[in-house]
């Protein structure tokens, strides 16, 4: 659970939220791997958008599809994240890795339906798409906020504490 500090309306004053909620799991992974695997995804998106070779989008959503279904350590860009971070000799504290999984997953529904845009001849709807996806993704690296707390916490939280 995060503790998210907001302004009050009214009073002005600055109080304390305790009612983020991210999906936890056992799983832990190094605080940088996902922040390194994101700047690499931003990376790729923006080539997509400044080429439009969609060759690079199937690849996001292949990486992406990998780490879904719980199969990071056959991602190429967990592979790359890995790599750059031994080579740097990055050191960070774990982190659990539901969160990093959930927004993988919501990864895979974003750039998917941006493939398939693109293929059916949108390609503003399929860009705004991959802009959504990158500027989630340039939080993730830039900021460690991650995007998809908040939707779980929202969207998806609700509807499973009701179960």
């Amino acid at each position: 659970m995060y503790t998210l500090l907001c302004i009050h309306k009214h009073t002005k004053k600055m109080i304390k939220m305790k009612n983020i909620v991210c999906p936890v799991s056992v799983e832990r992974v190094p605080e940088h791997l996902p922040r390194i695997t994101a700047f690499a995804v931003v990376s790729l998106l923006l080539a997509f958008l400044a080429t439009g070779f969609f060759p690079i989008l199937l690849f996001v959503l292949g990486d992406f599809i990998t780490r879904a279904s719980g199969y990071s350590q056959y991602s190429p860009l967990n592979y790359f994240s890995v790599g750059v971070s031994k080579f740097f000799k990055f050191k960070s504290g774990l982190i659990d890795k539901a969160p990093k999984l959930f927004a993988a997953r919501m990864g895979v529904t974003m750039i998917g339906l941006a493939a398939v845009f693109q293929l059916t001849g949108l390609s503003t709807v399929s860009a705004i798409i991959v802009l959504a996806v990158a500027f989630f993704a340039t939080l993730e690296f830039a900021f460690n906020f991650c995007v998809g707390c908040y939707i779980y916490s929202f969207f998806i939280f609700p509807i499973y504490n009701k179960k």
